[in-house]
């Protein structure tokens, strides 16, 4: 049988899973672009000395982006953009880039976004917005009041992966008053699928997204985001763990491996186990407080299924907010085995990069 690996955090790990427990190996298949077909793309803009780089997130997509940005300009013998970094990509992203590259904090306190800047950004899932995208972490960063607004009008108490929900519009209708450029990158494990560039309000992932209904439900599925910056911290690597969910049947068990060595990664899940805030709170807020709805969406999901996290975060933090925690990927699925002898699991190694509703062929089907 064929070998199991899944990202955790910097590493991979091996997941033995005998054949007659192991279910399907679910990867999105898609051709990816050439780096011909993003040259072209990233030709759309005018590239100046006075364009800032804005890097919310430190992937290997964005250093590739970065690279061609610096071949083009090098090409046209133009003057390469002003590379601009939030505190924690900074700290990581300067070995990652072309030589002589020069990488300054940006401070997202500090008013809102210059007309001069290009954000770059890898979208995934959001279980509030649907997508997360340039134009959902505008509203996120820079929203205040209206982020409030945004999660009064969410649409429901589950999670909603990969869906165009009433708070993206809102999004995209909050990101239109800003004069700056997105290039945002869809990705897959093998490389990018497309870039959309121009205006961040213009972005509708749904019309790149090629939709199918769910073709296939799970007795248990174990996943991983994929890729590092996916399992940084709880409240990102929780974006995966909607997408999990929507592909076990009720009752099953999901599990996702998620190093989560920064921490929790969000004011909200801090404030809860630290006992500051209670879910009446959350429920019906006064104000926002980041990453408050995915404590929402564990409250409101957690007679669906068994939800357990291979983490090295402490135990009691997990149990607060309703998830089990395991050591390791292979004692989380030999408890599965343990309980149910027969049980199939399904396997999604690339959850963040693979959508619950895209209609791909899966790979490794055993």
């Amino acid at each position: 049988m064929p070998d199991v690996w899944l990202q955790y955090g910097p590493e991979e790990v091996m997941v033995d899973i005998r054949a007659e427990n192991l279910g399907q190996k679910i990867d999105a298949s898609a051709e990816t672009m050439t780096e011909q077909d993003i040259t072209s793309a990233l030709n759309n803009i005018q590239w100046d000395a006075d364009l800032m780089l804005v890097l919310l997130q430190d992937t290997e997509v964005i250093r590739q982006i970065v690279s061609v940005v610096y071949t083009i300009c090098e090409t046209k013998t133009l003057q390469f953009p002003r590379i601009l970094a939030t505190p924690t990509v900074h700290s990581t992203i300067k070995t990652g880039l072309p030589e002589g590259s020069v990488v300054e904090n940006f401070n997202l306190g500090d008013g809102g976004p210059d007309e001069n800047m290009v954000f770059i950004y890898e979208g995934g899932s959001d279980g509030l917005f649907g997508y997360d995208t340039t134009c959902t972490r505008l509203l996120r960063t820079f929203g205040g009041s209206q982020m409030l607004t945004a999660y009064k009008n969410r649409e429901g108490d589950a999670p909603l992966p990969f869906r165009t929900t009433k708070p993206y519009r809102m999004a995209q209708q909050f990101t239109e008053q800003f004069d700056v450029s997105s290039i945002d990158v869809v990705s897959g494990q093998s490389g990018i699928l497309n870039i959309h560039v121009g205006h961040p309000s213009l972005y509708t992932p749904e019309h790149i997204t090629n939709k199918a209904e769910k073709s296939h439900v799970a007795q248990a599925v174990v996943g991983s985001t994929g890729y590092m910056y996916g399992d940084n911290d709880l409240a990102t690597a929780l974006q995966s763990l909607w997408v999990l969910r929507e592909r076990v049947r009720t009752g099953g068990q999901v599990v996702l491996v998620a190093e989560c060595a920064k921490g929790l990664g969000s004011e909200a899940l801090t404030q809860y186990v630290e006992e500051r805030i209670g879910m009446q709170d959350i429920r019906h807020p006064t104000d926002y407080v980041s990453g408050m709805e995915s404590l929402l969406f564990l409250d409101t999901i957690s007679g669906d299924a068994e939800f357990v996290l291979v983490s090295t975060l402490p135990d009691r933090y997990m149990q607060s907010i309703g998830l089990q925690v395991r050591r390791s990927a292979q004692k989380a699925v030999d408890d599965i085995i343990a309980r149910h002898p027969r049980r199939k699991i399904d396997i999604m190694p690339h959850v963040a990069r693979t959508s619950s509703w895209e209609n791909a062929n899966w790979n490794g089907s055993a």
